[in-house]
């Protein structure tokens, strides 16, 4: 008897075999990788188009999975009955240390918005299976350092701690792959609010973008949506993002402190690193009078090279619906 061929998944990169050691199939220990890796959550149905079985076969391994108190699974669509879909939240800790993973957020408890948005993630990724994924904060900061790119342009937020603030990268979790050639950024649009932060995502991204343009890597944006006129909304706010790599701006020690503090003023909200500066008013003035000295104003908002769009039919409100 031939055995069945799986889908080949480059980037898990034989992390799958941790979690074989732990007693799972070689499939399903492919798949929960591939899970806390990008989501900590699924459905029945995306296993099921993953490895083109029927949804019973998706239903054994979260049976097991429950069983062992390694994930909760619970209805997301109980108007509908027996054909309501449920979604699986894979939670068990040891799953996620075997991984390297233990602390990443994919384990807690979340809200609807954000539990779609990670199905939403995970429904790409496994339609694209074979993209570079860079699925942990290490590997994306690991890849972009290594093409030349600068940590404080990296995406990042502050979080306060017991005994000092914590710098995290690339907070949002959202799917990046990239090799040196190109990277593509995904944005999971669940909810209309979703949309309206895109601005926001994109100032985060802003300089990490620029640096990538200007060094000869082409940088694309993916908007997953639940519903066509969602990716027609996104899609037209993506497309006044095309335009061609802003050019350098050769900075004094100065100016780059300046233009470093306004990147972390916007990234953490506290306007107040601009006191330095005079405040927002007048830091606004000296950005405006660098921009004049180099003959050109900065692109009003982020620059990318392309766009596309992709609507998840799995995920679409007449198959499952938000609680």
């Amino acid at each position: 008897m031939t055995a069945r061929a799986y889908p080949v998944i480059p980037h898990l990169a034989g992390r799958d075999a941790a979690l074989r050691r732990l007693g799972w199939n070689a499939r399903d220990a492919a798949w929960l990788t591939l899970v806390c890796l990008h989501s900590g959550v699924f459905l029945r149905s995306q296993y099921a188009a993953h490895y083109r079985c029927q949804e019973w076969t998706a239903r054994l391994l979260v049976h097991r999975l429950v069983e062992a108190a390694a994930a909760h699974d619970n209805p997301i669509s109980p108007d509908r009955g027996n054909a309501s879909e449920h979604l699986c939240h894979v939670t068990a800790r040891p799953i996620y240390r075997a991984l390297g993973i233990e602390h990443i957020r994919h384990r807690r408890a979340s809200s609807p918005g954000l539990l779609f948005r990670r199905l939403l993630s995970l429904d790409y990724v496994i339609d694209h299976p074979r993209l570079p994924w860079l699925p942990t904060e290490q590997e994306k900061v690991g890849h972009f350092t290594g093409l030349g790119i600068p940590l404080p342009d990296l995406p990042q937020s502050v979080f306060k701690g017991a005994v000092a603030p914590t710098v995290r990268y690339f907070a949002v979790k959202l799917p990046i792959a990239g090799d040196e050639r190109s990277a593509t950024f995904v944005y999971a649009v669940a909810t209309k609010t979703q949309i309206n932060t895109l601005a926001y995502w994109g100032e985060t991204h802003e300089a990490l973008w620029n640096a990538l343009r200007r060094g000869g890597c082409a940088v694309h944006v993916v908007a997953v949506t639940r519903t066509a006129n969602h990716a027609r909304s996104i899609g037209k706010k993506l497309a006044r993002w095309c335009g061609p790599p802003p050019a350098a701006q050769e900075l004094s020690p100065e100016e780059r402190e300046l233009m470093d503090d306004v990147q972390r003023a916007r990234e953490t909200r506290n306007w107040r690193i601009l006191d330095k500066w005079g405040g927002v008013a007048a830091t606004a003035k000296r950005i405006a009078s660098v921009e004049r000295r180099n003959g050109s104003r900065a692109p009003a908002g982020p620059s990318i090279d392309t766009y596309s769009t992709h609507v998840a039919e799995r995920l679409a409100p007449d198959s499952i619906t938000l609680p």
